[in-house]
């Protein structure tokens, strides 16, 4: 089963997408053989060992190979082209590419954030905070359900919370 080129919504625009569309059209020249037969004609004439996965791997935009395996792959293609290919001019042509995709982009330079001042810090609580607590259990409608052995757990989780609430200011 031959592999379709990915579109661009898999593998965007760039480096990646340009090796990827010339290896596709190299891969259609030679009759989009099996990844198989490919990877079987790799091992035949001695070239650097490619597996079938990393064929198709290939093909699929989800990996470029090193320069070896990526060359073992265009020679072979090559030689199973229906049409006349010159394989040095190949090899020229996708090294070009593929040091275009190896050379890493400059990464952009992050610049600085505006400095902002925070706003200062909040006071400690100096007033009594039982009256923030009774005001928070006082919105419960109604009895709280009965406790229950198999619901574990949640006591240091509700004590945090009631003594975040006690210690932070009324807000509105």
């Amino acid at each position: 089963m031959s592999i379709a080129l990915p579109g661009p919504e898999r593998v965007p625009e760039g480096p990646k997408r340009d090796l990827l569309v010339r290896l596709h059209e190299l891969y259609g020249q030679a009759g989009k053989p099996a990844t198989r037969v490919i990877s079987r004609r790799i091992d035949d004439e001695n070239l650097e060992s490619v597996s079938y996965e990393t064929v198709s791997s290939v093909l699929r935009g989800n990996k470029v190979p090193s320069w070896a395996r990526l060359q073992s792959i265009i020679v072979v293609l090559c030689r199973m082209s229906v049409q006349r290919v010159d394989v040095s001019q190949e090899l020229v042509h996708f090294n070009v590419l593929w040091r275009r995709f190896d050379t890493p982009e400059p990464v952009p330079v992050a610049r600085p954030l505006p400095t902002r001042p925070y706003p200062a810090p909040l006071p400690p609580l100096e007033a009594d905070t039982t009256d923030i607590v009774r005001s928070v259990t006082s919105r419960v409608q109604g009895p709280l359900p009965a406790r229950t052995v198999r619901f574990t757990g949640r006591e240091q989780l509700l004590d945090d919370v009631e003594s975040r609430l006690a210690r932070s200011p009324r807000r509105r």
